[in-house]
């Protein structure tokens, strides 16, 4: 087998941003620290399996946007194949911002959800059948559904 995992889900930008406290409302705070990672519940899977010497591919879908660029340039560096992932052109990459309240220990997420997903049409058979494992998210439903059926008549 070509891959140890396969992967398909949401892939979007979060932004981290570490304050002391959440501001009331109509009210400013100082931040902390803040980060941009790679977020989806699949894509950290795998760059966490890709690091543990897992070989992985993402099927996955950003736009042609500065966070899809980021999203690129991080996966590639983390050893992904992203050859059955999509680009959309037009389209906006999905982005998080969220807000992490050190002291209550809680966090606050706005986001913008990726505008199109892959669809069933896009998915790539022969990445699926050369892996022994196949990573869903469920989402978009239809487009996973599809591929897990390839992967389990692989």
């Amino acid at each position: 087998m070509k891959y140890d995992v396969v992967g398909l889900g949401t892939v979007v930008v979060d932004h981290l941003v570490l304050l002391s406290h959440h501001p009331a409302q109509d009210a400013k705070t100082n931040i902390i620290s803040d980060a941009f990672q790679i977020g989806g519940p699949v894509p950290t899977a795998e760059v966490m399996l890709s690091r543990l010497g897992n070989r992985c591919a993402l099927l996955g879908s950003w736009g042609d946007d500065q966070y899809g660029s980021l999203i690129a340039e991080v996966l590639t560096a983390e050893n992904l194949d992203l050859s059955g992932s999509r680009l959309l052109p037009g389209t906006r990459s999905g982005y998080s911002q969220i807000w992490i309240d050190e002291g209550a220990g809680t966090r606050t997420i706005a986001c913008y959800r990726p505008e199109i997903c892959l669809q069933p049409a896009d998915i790539d058979e022969a990445i699926l059948k050369q892996s022994r494992a196949l990573h869903l998210d469920g989402w978009p439903q239809e487009t996973c559904l599809h591929a897990a059926q390839i992967a389990q008549q692989a």
